[in-house]
């Protein structure tokens, strides 16, 4: 009658969990105690779970150096190439987002406003969008994604291969 064991979810993901868990014994216990209280033994089980028997998570695939990738997304889109020494540049004509999010963090913020003073980044055709002038080269993968988008972004999921062949063309080879 052993549990079934299940893979360790990062981090990010146990945290929501908690959180979760953690509102329903609020706003449950009172309305249905059972219900709450089923809610604070998950929790318990997953804190137990969490220090004791999980190993660590394995981290998400690993963007490979020397590589194109492209971050489309909206009214953005952007070519990248990721350097071994884990920077990424984002490569001059990117099309960022015009608008600001308040989860940016605040290097994004400051980079951001550096390259609009420096005359970088600049008003696109369509309202509401950026334009790169130059390539910039970013911390890493997951500010790069933060500096295309004008938010907090997980840059492991963002970032894909760039597709580089036009669709809808037929190779005649």
């Amino acid at each position: 009658n052993k549990p079934p064991a299940y893979p360790a979810l990062p981090r990010d993901i146990r945290i929501v969990a908690e959180r979760f868990f953690r509102d329903c014994l609020l706003l449950l216990g009172p309305v249905e105690p059972m219900t709450a209280m089923v809610c604070n033994s998950m929790l318990k089980q997953e804190r137990r779970n969490a220090f004791l028997k999980d190993g660590p998570s394995k981290p998400p695939e690993i963007l490979g150096s020397n590589i194109l990738y492209e971050l489309r997304h909206d009214n953005c889109h952007a070519f990248a190439i990721k350097s071994e020494d884990r920077t990424m540049r984002v490569l001059a004509g990117a099309k960022i987002a015009g608008e600001v999010h308040y989860s940016l963090p605040l290097r994004g913020r400051v980079l951001r406003q550096r390259l609009i003073d420096a005359g970088t980044l600049v008003p696109g055709p369509q309202p509401g969008s950026l334009i790169l002038l130059q390539d910039v080269d970013v911390f890493s993968h997951r500010g790069a994604a933060d500096l295309v988008r004008g938010r907090k972004t997980n840059g492991y999921h963002s970032w894909k291969l760039a597709n580089l062949t036009p669709s809808g063309s037929s190779r005649d080879d």
